[in-house]
């Protein structure tokens, strides 16, 4: 967990899969230790929101074709 918080501290925000692959886990090992950092409050869910409201009216908010962009994760302060 501390690598993945380490991670974090850069002030970027991750997603799952690029957590996973930076820790060289399974995206279930990764899933877990968010669920446990966020009941902490060490982490906090971001950018899983669509301005668009899903119909793609190209908002510049990051999904393609109604479908919203993945859940993203940074670091709580």
């Amino acid at each position: 967990m501390e690598k993945l918080l380490s991670l974090l501290d850069a002030g970027r925000a991750l997603s799952q899969g690029d957590l996973a692959e930076a820790l060289g886990v399974s995206a279930g090992m990764v899933s877990t230790q968010i669920e446990y950092l966020e009941r902490l409050g060490l982490l906090r869910r971001v950018g899983d929101d669509c301005a668009c409201g899903g119909g793609c009216s190209g908002c510049g908010s990051g999904c393609q074709s109604g479908l919203a962009p993945p859940a993203m994760w940074e670091r709580a302060w």
